[in-house]
């Protein structure tokens, strides 16, 4: 599984980063700390899974999700502090939320 770690906290990317390394079978093949540096990720690595900030910087969520879509289509995991995002999160199409 490759994997793309976005979010705007360097802190955070590091620790998801930290975490995935233990497994076999992933590796993180990029990371964004805004909306422009994802996409540019996502074309340039074809990861299978993204781990996405709800709050992302440079575009609303909503127009992220679709961004990412035009893209290719793969697994978006929403990271979020807020339950009330949750409910948006599927609402978008998000495939899992934490």
């Amino acid at each position: 599984m490759r994997f793309v770690l976005a979010d705007e906290n360097t802190d955070v990317r590091f620790a998801l980063g930290i975490r995935l390394a233990q497994e076999s079978d992933v590796s993180v093949v990029g990371e964004a700390a805004n909306a422009r540096e994802l996409i540019s990720q996502i074309e340039t690595t074809r990861p299978d899974i993204i781990f996405l900030d709800w709050e992302l910087p440079g575009m609303a969520i909503i127009d992220l999700m679709d961004a990412i879509r035009d893209v290719m289509d793969l697994a978006v995991v929403i990271l979020s502090t807020h339950n009330r995002a949750e409910q948006s999160a599927w609402a978008i199409g998000a495939d899992a939320f934490v």
